[in-house]
């Protein structure tokens, strides 16, 4: 399986910890980079990113035009109701969102509803409509380039779950087919991880490939073989045996760790599903 990401909402890297532990399992981070943008990070983020892998940039000219008018046709129909997810950028929680991820139409829609023009390439909106806009954005890029959203943000980790399935997930209680449901994994990374040098962790990367992909991989079928099952009894049977896979190949991965000087573990990790509802209760049991 593919094990390229693509990190969002944000140019640079926010929570180096996070970075870290993603830097341990995937094989490229990409991010959406404007082209007129210096990237200003420190040196350990420096170093952990020169070799190409980490942080390399995609261009977001070539989709914001497209994915621009996709996104504004969704607000201007109301097709999205998920409480909590607002779309109006004129809220006082100032965020900001560079002017060339969007195509021309949105900026004008932006400035016309916030009455702010752009500083230093950046429009002034709501934190919560850059996440949204970012999560939507960087959604369309993965799923044309085979990559898959990473985060080190709740809500856009949320709003990505939402965009994934279109809205259609269960809310307010109502009685839809599906509903979202999550894999959580824990203390399987190293613990004081930014004590590790970034050297190190290339070093690591490399040295330890197979173990990194088996890990990957065996997590992603779980949540590919549990999503795709409608019968609760055997939901029960197949989270068994998926249970015993991760757990093999997540001590394979701590041993390869131990390369690091590893003392301690920890960490969590979820990937979200969708499942049908009535094996969702099977889970919970």
């Amino acid at each position: 399986m593919n094990n390229h990401v693509l990190f969002y909402p944000t140019i640079e890297f926010q929570d180096f910890e996070w970075l870290w532990r993603e830097s341990l399992l995937y094989d490229r981070i990409y991010r959406i980079v404007p082209r007129s943008y210096h990237l200003n990070e420190p040196r350990n983020i420096r170093e952990l990113c020169e070799g190409g892998e980490i942080g390399a940039p995609i261009y977001p000219d070539a989709y914001s035009a497209e994915v621009g008018r996709a996104f504004m046709e969704k607000i201007e129909s109301d097709a999205w109701t998920a409480a909590g997810i607002s779309f109006h950028p004129g809220e006082v929680d100032r965020g900001l969102l560079h002017e060339e991820k969007c195509d021309e139409a949105l900026r004008r829609m932006i400035i016309a509803r916030t009455g702010a023009l752009p500083e230093d390439g950046f429009l002034p909106v709501s934190r919560e409509f850059a996440a949204t806009y970012m999560t939507f954005l960087a959604r369309n890029i993965a799923e044309r380039n085979m990559l898959e959203v990473v985060t080190d943000s709740l809500h856009a980790w949320t709003a990505a779950a939402y965009f994934q399935h279109d809205g259609q997930m269960e809310m307010y209680g109502e009685p839809f087919q599906t509903h979202l449901a999550a894999i959580i994994l824990s203390d399987f990374l190293p613990s004081e991880i930014l004590q590790i040098k970034p050297n190190d962790i290339l070093e690591f990367r490399e040295k330890f490939r197979d173990e990194r992909h088996n890990f990957m991989d065996a997590i992603k079928k779980a949540a590919q073989d549990i999503s795709q099952c409608r019968d609760p009894e055997i939901v029960k049977d197949l989270v068994s045996d998926v249970k015993k896979e991760v757990d093999s190949k997540t001590k394979e991965l701590q041993k390869a760790l131990f390369y690091l000087n590893v003392k301690e573990f920890c960490g969590i990790k979820a990937l979200s599903l969708p499942i049908a509802s009535h094996s969702s209760l099977a889970l919970k049991r």
